[in-house]
């Protein structure tokens, strides 16, 4: 059976890029890409909501969550498009990321990506290395990597500085100082690190550039593993820097849906105390990761979709089945 797959994109670059490379993927399996702009969907629109004719549809970026939540409200699989969870860059546009990431029916493939255990070429070839989880973390330093405001409004989150501000206090409650540390010379640092890129382009004044409460802040030409060595542990909502913690050997608690989420804590109270994986079970993970992002050659050769066509038809059989 083939697939009509609708995708609304933006005019961002990326996404146009984006969809050249997965028509020719679809091409491959007889299904089409009808690629339509976000922009013509909504009340009094060219596309007023989802269409009947519609079997799959792939979004790019948080972003579009008005049209996912359409598609979820009348029970149309969707694709959650973005970048990879590797950010080098590609050879061919270098003002995109090499990789990008493809989950069916959620924000991220929580529910699935470790249901088989995937071979170790696709790590091999990003040339990625795990780095041992740091004995020594006398430092007592917690990064809290915060996101931009769209993402925090895709989850339902609320304002970016209010949301931030309230846990970084409740960060530094849950970390405190006994009198013992104290007594001990004990220090415990709190580094706000903002979205690099969000505060670049979005954000102007003093509050911007504010550790809302904690110790320092970490400025957007600064780099996050610059913190690793020191690092006792990083808090997130959902960024993708839980990723970049892991490989580097940092615990991590992440209280939203990341990819990171099998290995690390989901609650505050854990940050004292932040669970790390076993290396034989963390490795894996690294391998099921890899899986999970595909180049743009991988897009138009049909290989991603491939990947992810047999998920969508898991979707679709299930839903038939209902």
């Amino acid at each position: 059976m083939s697939l009509k797959v609708v995708f609304y994109r933006s005019d961002v670059p990326r996404e146009q890029i984006f969809a050249r490379h997965m028509e020719l993927g679809l091409r491959a399996f007889g299904d089409e890409l009808d690629v339509r702009m976000s922009s013509d969907y909504g009340e009094d629109k060219k596309y007023e909501g989802p269409t009947a004719d519609t079997d799959v549809m792939i979004c790019y970026g948080v972003k579009s969550a008005n049209i996912v939540k359409d598609h979820i409200t009348c029970g149309t699989p969707y694709i959650f498009s973005d970048k990879g969870y590797s950010r080098g860059k590609d050879a061919k546009f270098p003002t995109i990321t090499k990789y990008t990431r493809l989950s069916v029916n959620e924000f991220q493939p929580i529910s699935y990506f470790q249901k088989t255990r995937h071979p170790s070429d696709r790590w091999d070839r990003l040339g990625g290395t795990l780095k041992s989880l740091r004995q020594d973390r006398t430092d007592n330093l917690v990064v809290f990597a915060s996101s931009s405001q769209k993402f925090y409004d895709y989850h339902g989150i609320g304002e970016l500085k209010a949301h931030d501000e309230k846990t970084i206090k409740r960060i530094k409650k849950i970390f405190g100082l006994s009198d013992e540390d104290r007594r001990a010379g004990i220090r415990r640092e709190i580094i706000y690190r903002p979205k690099p890129s969000y505060v670049k382009r979005h954000l102007k004044g003093e509050t911007v550039h504010s550790p809302l409460g904690a110790d320092i802040f970490s400025g957007p030409d600064e780099h996050l593993s610059d913190y690793f060595e020191r690092c006792h542990c990083l808090v997130t909502f959902a960024s993708n820097s839980a990723v970049e913690a892991l490989i580097n050997g940092v615990p991590v608690v992440a209280y939203g849906p990341t990819i990171a989420a099998p290995l690390i804590g989901s609650a505050l109270e854990q940050i004292n105390k932040p669970p790390f994986p076993d290396e034989a079970t963390r490795t894996q993970w690294a391998y099921d990761l890899a899986y999970h992002q595909w180049t743009l050659d991988e897009l138009a050769s049909g290989e991603a979709w491939g990947h992810i066509r047999k998920r969508v038809k898991h979707v679709l059989e299930a839903k038939v089945g209902r």
